[in-house]
């Protein structure tokens, strides 16, 4: 950054004393040297107090020890200058002792000092995730081993709606996950407990939380299109033809957009009641008189019958409904949040055992050496607090209300403490920073208080961009960022304005460019068009001339920068290598990438267990013994069926390398009994060439291992577990993105660096390419089967057991509404947090796979200045941000408009976007736009069918298949299968109807029914069944062995036991015509699926058999049958079109009666000409 003379701003944040201070210091505008000369100021002159008088708070320790070096660097100049200064030596003197660091060194020393208050170890120490991981995994298993046993109602009703699946994965997930969430809040536990004992909402939902927050969003989108389509009829008035034909039909759906925004304005059973939102259908209108202006305005009509259909979709509960379900959900979530009070109290015991504390117990501790239980300040408070001077507080927007609390208790109830941030780069929520502590700061103190009161001051001059990149950042966020989405509104006083001297214009300095790669082709990955652009674009721009501070530019003058780079940054800088530019990607190497290391641990484990193939095989095949894939062979041919291990005992009888291994091996495992793992770790590299080898494959190989040595010492140092334990941890930290056991290469100034924007933050390079613009936002988390907020509370599913389908309560639509909020809110900081990182020119790069033009035309009609946030919230990249504000931008700043590079794959075009993509559209683009919008799919009905489909779906219709549908997500998406509950829950609760026909089915796909002539052999069936593990013994138990007597006795038995061929449980995938299937849809293809129970062949001719454990009388069972026409005609079909052979017979057999129906002469629909 260019040296600097203060500002008025600058002066005033320096000097202010008396109250509370809040600076909002913008992106590059100084900060760090302005906390260092507020400092200077206090601690030099003649009424000069003591460093160490002073608590200065930041966010890493990096920026610690960066702010001390400044503040030394300053102190030695200005001695230099004064070497007889004593208070200038002083003050270097305390600098070492002065509490210059993160909060949470601030807390581990208040927790030291005041252990006694405190049920902790004076000695207690911060682990690091894996071993925390495996504590806490460890201690939720025995939690849970404990419930099961217990098995109370509203355990078993958790599990059934939570933890319902394969396994408890989920349940656990839920667990830790709200365990997680309510760290950030200042008393967890209490939190949980009122969420626990909150009375159950009354009346109307829109008097709730949830109910009030979606009635808002509601009322906010509904006014939205009114205004929309208030525009848009006062535009139809000036075609007095086109607004005679369908005027009034626009005018009753503004009325009706009227009276709704009343009807939410009254409360959520009025928004209900409300009748619908008219569109009646338009008078016809004759062909000369369909301008394209017309049709675009029934465009526009059509997009909003969408949102008003789904805004009504969410008001087809009445508040009691709605209620109700609340209330069905309660006890599993009052269940929940028992279990995470148990966790807690026993996690935190746990942790005091062994002398160990996370940061977010260090913070919690604090408070309570802060607070009293009936939060007022303690003694000890009151003499912290006169310890020091003043309070400073650097990166106040990525504090939480743990932080905030104890800045108060220390800080004379706030009136010495100066916070100094930049909200919109908060970009830390993920690590449960609350960006809304600083807005409510932010809007609460003043910019002239009276004398005491708190003040806001804002540094809004940038000493680090070009002024051009500032009119650029300034003008997207003005029209993108508000309230509604991000958190607050970016208006002229946050407008960022240049304060470092004009450079080099020999490139303009800021640059939108639109990546086209519809002509690319099929399979091209956008990523790696996108890397070639842009390595194309650096190339071009080092041979440009362009200069920085008076040098050409240099690549380590670049940064490439990308939301998530995460398997992205590799593509970029082969891109970059194959034009001869050099390029890193700024990412720490994980020990476990490295293969010497991966040896290493495979060693270990089996050291530890040498029954294990896959490490022993990964050792042998490794340099350090060097086994080749013929001796591997040999090796499995000494014994096929045991064991490698057992193996590898065999074939060293007669061969030596094997039995040098095994001595190896054995000497290891002897070494193991008596050394610790570090010195285990030690000897295995005095014995092995493993150093050598690592050091051979380049940077950083030998470091690794030492890394892993140290890692040992510290294992060891705390207590250890044995080498189980120590390779089990080192499993669970490789399966963590961010482990303590990685290297960060160091840059060297020389290469592109390809970086996140995470990565970025605090950081500034000449030239940015904000690249992967086009990265969809990741709503995953907003997925979850139980969502958390912080003042919102839970929002779970309801989940319907018996006909296993789930379905969103009003808490969870609400929480996920606003989750999703506060992501795209927290994704628009990135993206400012980005384009300031630029100093003399910023490149943004959007990609897409449609034709360019079509894009931006496709844009233009929903594009305003302000964009509006219900289309900013519909948007699903940055990249349609950017895009959306540069068309009305582009107006009025020819900057705005976006270079077009059009990618085929092998050549790159470039194009400067013509008027076309940057105005108002003329009639040949609205003429070519309504052709395109005005299109109709001819086989509608095909496009409204999946792509896949079961054939058990078939025939299903209404509320059943809607049912079907529902189900069929529930087991896909979220248990990954069929429920399977634990066999103890079985043996409490017995099996469901649907379970038992399941286990009879199972047993019929297994048995064999020549054994099954009597009740006696079939009952020895089903033992040797669950024997052999084919079915469990709750399944065994539910099978009536009279009803498998019965269907071997019956004729259809009688004939499956003498066919030429019995094929059962028989799968199968086949691509089918729409129409051919369903006689409706066209030449569409669909997959259909199914398993198929039984088929038989006689005579070269198959009859298909299904069996139903339905409930039917004899009476009943024909008119039942009939009803699995569609399944079974599909299964002829398939069984036709794969076997090429005829279906003779299609048969539903009914173990309730014993009876087989043969339903083939009703099966006409499908024929064989396929």
């Amino acid at each position: 950054m260019a040296e600097l003379a203060f500002t008025p701003a600058q002066h005033e944040a320096a000097e202010h004393e008396g109250s509370a201070l809040l600076v909002a210091a913008g992106a590059g505008s100084g900060k760090t040297k302005v906390l260092v000369e507020r400092l200077m100021r206090r601690i030099t002159g003649p009424d000069a107090v003591d460093i160490d008088r002073f608590l200065v708070i930041t966010y890493t320790r990096a920026a610690a020890a960066e702010l001390k070096a400044r503040i030394s660097d300053e102190l030695t100049k200005r001695l230099a200058q004064a070497p007889r200064e004593r208070t200038l030596r002083r003050q270097i003197s305390l600098l070492a002792r002065a509490h210059i660091g993160t909060i949470h060194s601030f807390c581990s020393m208040l927790v030291r000092t005041n252990a006694h208050l405190l049920d902790v170890r004076p000695d207690s120490r911060v682990p690091d995730k894996a071993e925390i991981s495996v504590l806490r995994d460890s201690v939720l298993e025995d939690l849970l081993e404990k419930k099961y046993a217990e098995m109370t109602e509203p355990f078993r009703q958790l599990v059934d709606t939570l933890g319902a699946g394969r396994d408890d994965a989920a349940l656990v997930s839920a667990i830790l996950d709200t365990y997680d969430a309510v760290q950030s809040h200042p008393y967890p536990e209490l939190w949980l407990s009122g969420q626990i004992a909150g009375p159950l909402p009354e009346g109307d939902a829109g008097m709730t939380p949830w109910g009030a927050l979606l009635l808002e969003k509601a009322r906010k989108t509904v006014e939205y299109w009114l205004g929309r389509m208030s525009a848009a009829a006062d535009r139809m008035r000036s075609d007095g033809k086109v607004f005679a034909a369908r005027g009034d039909s626009f005018l009753e759906t503004v009325s009706g957009l009227r009276a709704f925004t009343d009807a939410l304005k009254r409360g959520w059973d009025a928004a209900t009641a409300f009748g619908g939102i008219p569109f009646p259908r338009v008078k016809p209108l004759k062909a000369e008189y369909k301008t394209p202006e017309a049709e675009v305005l029934m465009e526009e009509r059509k997009r909003c019958k969408a949102a008003m259909e789904k805004i009504r979709g969410l008001f087809s509960l009445a508040s009691a409904e709605l209620i109700a379900d609340i209330a069905a959900t309660r006890p599993a979530t009052d269940e929940l949040f028992r279990l995470v009070i148990d966790f807690g109290r026993e996690f935190s015991s746990e942790k005091r055992k062994r002398g160990l504390l996370e940061y977010s117990d260090l913070e919690h501790l604090a408070l309570k050496i802060l607070y009293t239980p009936e939060g007022e300040y303690t003694p000890q408070a009151a003499e912290i607090s006169e310890r020091y001077e003043q309070i400073l507080v650097d990166e106040y927007q990525d504090v939480n209300r743990v932080q905030d609390m104890i800045f108060g208790a220390v800080s004379k109830s706030g009136r010495n403490l100066v916070m100094v941030g930049d909200v919109k780069q908060s970009i830390y929520r993920f690590r449960l920073a609350d960006p809304t502590i600083f807005l409510e700061k932010y809007a609460a103190y003043s910019d002239k208080p009276a004398s005491g009161e708190p003040k806001r001051l804002l540094l809004t001059k940038n000493f680090r961009s070009k002024a051009l990149i500032l009119k650029a950042v300034n003008d997207l966020f003005s029209s993108i960022m508000s309230e509604d989405l991000g958190e607050m509104e970016y208006t002229e006083r946050e407008f960022l304005s240049a304060g470092r001297e004009v450079g080099d214009e020999s490139e303009p300095a800021f640059e939108l460019d639109l990546l086209d790669i519809s002509q690319a082709p099929e399979g091209t990955d956008r990523v790696n068009a996108e890397a070639e652009i842009t390595a194309r674009r650096i190339k071009a721009l080092l041979d440009s001339g362009m200069q920085t501070e008076g040098k050409p530019i240099r690549p380590g003058d670049i940064a490439i920068l990308m939301r998530s780079p995460k398997g992205r940054d590799t593509q970029f800088v082969k891109a970059l290598a194959a034009l001869g530019i050099p390029a890193a990607a700024r990412k720490s190497a994980s020990l476990f990438d490295d293969p010497e290391t991966s040896t290493l641990i495979s060693l270990l484990s089996i050291t530890d267990n040498p029954l294990q193939d896959v490490p022993l095989i990964a050792v042998l095949r490794s340099p350090l013994f060097g086994f080749t894939a013929d001796e591997l062979a040999l090796i499995r041919e000494a014994d096929k069926t045991s064991d490698f291990y057992t193996a590898l005992v065999k074939r060293a009888q007669v061969c030596s390398k094997c039995e040098g291994f095994l001595n190896t091996l054995g000497d290891f495992r002897d070494k193991a009994q008596d050394l610790g793992v570090d010195r285990l770790l030690r000897y295995i590299f005095d014995k092995t060439s493993i150093t050598a080898a690592a050091g051979a494959t380049g940077a950083y190989g030998g470091e690794r291992l030492y890394l892993l040595l140290d890692y040992a010492r510290s294992f060891e140092a705390a207590g250890g577990g044995g080498l189980f334990g120590f390779i089990n941890q080192l499993r669970v930290m490789s399966e963590q993105e961010e482990n303590s056991l990685s290297i960060t290469p160091a840059a060297t100034g020389r290469e592109v660096s390809v970086i996140s924007i995470h990565g970025s933050k605090g950081l500034e390079f000449p030239v940015v390419v904000l690249s992967n613009l086009a990265g969809e936002f990741n709503n995953g988390d907003l997925n979850k089967k139980l969502l958390i907020h912080q003042n919102l509370g839970a929002g779970p599913k309801r989940t319907d057991t018996d006909r296993r389908i789930e379905y969103a309560t009003l808490p969870r639509i609400a929480i996920r509404q606003k989750l999703k909020n506060e992501l795209l809110s927290e994704e628009m900081r990135l993206l400012y947090v980005a384009m300031t990182r630029a100093r003399d020119k910023l490149i943004c790069v959007c990609t897409s796979k449609a034709p360019a033009q079509e894009l931006l035309s496709e844009l233009s009609l929903k594009a305003s200045l302000p964009v509006d946030p219900n289309v900013l919230e519909n948007c699903r990249s940055m990249a349609e941000w950017m895009l959306l504000a540069s068309l009305p931008l582009s107006k009025r700043d020819p900057m705005w408009k976006p270079v077009i590079y059009r990618y085929d794959g092998e050549t790159e075009k470039k194009a400067q976007a013509d008027a076309q993509s940057v105005r108002e559209p003329d009639e040949e683009d609205i003429r070519r736009i309504s052709q395109a919008v005005s299109y109709r799919y001819p086989w509608k009905e095909a496009a409204s069918l999946p792509s896949k489909i079961t054939a058990t779906g078939l025939g299903i219709t209404g509320k059943a298949a809607e049912a079907a549908e529902e189900a069929h997500s529930l087991l896909g998406d979220f248990f990954g299968g069929t429920f399977t509950k634990p066999g103890f829950v079985y043996r409490e609760m017995g099996l469901t109807a649907a379970e038992r026909g399941t286990a009879i089915h199972r047993a019929v796909q297994f048995i064999d029914l020549n054994r099954c002539l009597d009740i006696e052999s079939a009952e020895a069936e089903l033992l040797r069944l669950k024997n052999m593990r084919f079915i469990r013994e709750e399944e065994a138990a539910a099978v009536d062995p009279m009803k498998i007597v019965q269907l071997v006795l019956s004729p259809i038995g009688v004939r499956i036991r003498n066919a030429q061929s019995v094929r059962r449980e028989f799968k199968f995938s086949l691509l089918v015509r729409a129409d051919e299937l369903l006689g409706r849809g066209g030449d569409e293809k669909l997959l259909l699926q199914g398993v198929i129970d039984c088929f038989i062949e006689e005579d070269g001719e198959l009859t298909l058999i299904d069996f139903k454990s339905d409930h039917v009388t004899a009476q009943t069972q024909e008119q039942k049958a009939i009803t699995y026409l569609p399944q079974l005609s599909a299964y002829s079909l398939a069984l036709r079109r794969i076997t090429n052979k005829p279906v003779r017979q299609s048969l539903v057999y009914f173990f309730a009666t014993g009876c087989s129906i043969d339903i083939s002469e009703n099966g006409g629909r499908y024929d064989d000409d396929t």
